[in-house]
């Protein structure tokens, strides 16, 4: 039986994540979709477009240029949703001087969103690995095995 795949006719629009302004005024995040697609469906759309998500090469703004086929771009992050990274607060002050400078701009500079969030996820990490995982918690034994079962990349 040969299937056939028909939605019938359909609307939709392509919104990068880049585009969405995240609630804490950073480009959007993985955590704002949910809120994207709600507000898609209000407006009749059943169908949302996204650039890849897939984390890209250095040096490298194009969500084409990505330098895996399973990573994701930790400049769609929402540190606030990171436990250990404990928000804004938590930044160093030349982050915090250029987070808000990026927030304001008119054009996305993923490059300085990149620096300050990976810096922040590196020490989020470390605070992780101190606590959790050397108290062998739930949370630990559960990257353990998302790490197992993932290690081909």
């Amino acid at each position: 039986m040969t299937q056939r795949f028909h939605l019938g006719r359909r609307a939709g629009m392509l919104i990068p994540l880049s585009a969405v302004r995240g609630r804490h005024g950073d480009i959007g995040a993985y955590t704002d979709a949910g809120a994207v697609a709600r507000w898609l469906r209000t407006s009749g759309s059943s169908m949302w477009q996204l650039l890849p998500l897939n984390e890209v090469s250095p040096g490298q703004d194009s969500p084409y240029a990505a330098s895996s086929s399973s990573a994701l771009e930790p400049v769609y992050i929402d540190l606030n949703s990171v436990p250990e990274h404990g928000g804004d607060a938590s930044l160093l002050p030349e982050e915090r001087v250029l987070l808000d400078s990026v927030r304001a701009a008119p054009k996305v500079d993923f490059e300085a969103f990149r620096s300050v969030k990976r810096a922040a996820l590196v020490r989020a990490y470390a605070k992780f690995r101190d606590t959790e995982q050397k108290g062998g918690s739930a949370r630990a034994k559960e990257l353990a095995a998302f790490r197992a079962a993932n290690a081909a990349w």
